[in-house]
């Protein structure tokens, strides 16, 4: 919150929204109800099982066209707006992110987001760049959601259609990545190599889960997510081949006999060539384990 309230930049409404939370945020929040930059602060009766759900509210409430999903304990430079706006400025733009930086618990930088897209010669994440959104989502966005940070973007509220929620909020770790793929299909995207925003990635983070039946959701999320973008746009079917091994991995082979869960992410459409993939990527990890200890 101070991070927000003390922004160079301070022309902007705040809508605080507790999704009825039980680690005292609620409390922290109800400071902040009367001061003149809030417009709205609510908190719901329930739990509503899903971010995506919050986002929807706040973005139906806000008055203004640029919206900031500020979220959870993440944190911003003091000139994260003011930076951010006047790149946008005199571009023609619908959507822009800055890059980022995980820190720990207390604040402390582990490593700069650079690095998540090392995986892309070149990495053009070194640069500030404006790009068309289709482009964007064919050589990028299509292999991985590379804007990893809800809460390093602007984007602007008359791209986002009711229409879009009735696919989202199914979703519970990767709305965000099917939003943008939505957003972005008819405009274009901005980027700023400044690191102005401050993601807190600790053991309680959606993409730190160690429960093996978020894992599952979260890998049949971007599944889904492939699907779509596979019929709408270009994409390599080597995606889903990767995406497949990870799917195989939360899996032991005796599952192959037990759990239908198993054939919900077949790229095949066809029992019997998931059931020989699987055992060719389970007899390749015991193969590679065996050689591991001999050596």
């Amino acid at each position: 919150m101070d991070s927000i309230l003390n922004q160079t930049f301070n022309n902007f409404e705040i809508i605080l929204l507790d999704d009825f939370s039980t680690d005292g945020s609620w409390e922290i929040l109800k400071e902040f109800e009367y001061h003149p930059k809030v417009s709205h602060c609510i908190r719901n009766k329930s739990n509503s099982g899903s971010p995506f759900r919050q986002w929807k509210k706040g973005i139906d409430l806000a008055q203004n066209e640029w919206i900031w999903i500020a979220e959870s304990d993440d944190f911003s430079d003091l000139n994260f707006l003011k930076n951010i706006l006047k790149f946008i400025k005199d571009k023609d733009v619908g959507f822009l992110y800055c890059q980022s930086n995980d820190v720990d618990f207390n604040g402390r930088i582990i490593e700069n987001r650079i690095h998540w897209t090392d995986d892309f010669k070149p990495n053009i994440w070194t640069d500030n760049w404006v790009i068309p959104g289709k482009y964007f989502i064919e050589k990028y966005l299509c292999y991985k959601n590379v804007i990893p940070n809800a809460s390093a973007c602007l984007f602007r509220k008359s791209l986002v259609k009711k229409q879009f929620w009735d696919v989202i909020l199914n979703f519970s770790f990767c709305g965000d990545w099917y939003l943008w793929i939505l957003i972005l299909k008819d405009v274009n995207i901005g980027f700023l190599s400044l690191s102005n925003n401050y993601f807190r990635n600790h053991s309680s983070v959606s993409r730190n889960h160690n429960d093996l039946s978020k894992k599952r959701k979260r890998i049949y999320e971007e599944y889904l997510i492939l699907i779509f973008i596979k019929s709408n746009f270009q994409l390599n079917n080597s995606t889903f081949l990767s995406l497949q091994k990870k799917w195989f991995s939360l899996f032991s082979f005796l599952d192959i006999f037990s759990k239908n869960e198993l054939f919900n992410l077949n790229i095949y459409k066809n029992r019997f060539l998931l059931i020989l993939n699987f055992t060719k990527f389970k007899i390749g990890r015991l193969v590679g384990k065996f050689s591991q200890n001999r050596s």
